[in-house]
């Protein structure tokens, strides 16, 4: 995109901004909802989940992306 054309769609989101706050205020509100619904649960839960499910714990910790140590000492937490 040229400099013009990113000037024109940024002075047209600014315009429907204007237009429309309350959309705007409901975006928002949906988006910080979802965001902080997504990050609730900590590394150790979906790692016992996953547990739950039947995973072995060597398949927890490719999955997650860490050692099967890390692993063994989440789920061996009390």
């Amino acid at each position: 995109m040229n400099k013009e054309a990113m000037q024109a769609q940024r002075d047209y989101v600014n315009n429907w901004r204007k237009k429309n706050p309350e959309k705007v205020k409901q975006y928002r509100e949906a988006y910080w909802t979802k965001k902080a619904g997504a990050n609730t649960q900590t590394k150790q839960e979906k790692a016992l989940n996953l547990r739950s499910a039947g995973l072995t714990q060597r398949e927890i910790a490719k999955q997650m992306g860490v050692s099967v140590g890390t692993v063994n000492r989440w789920l061996n937490t009390d």
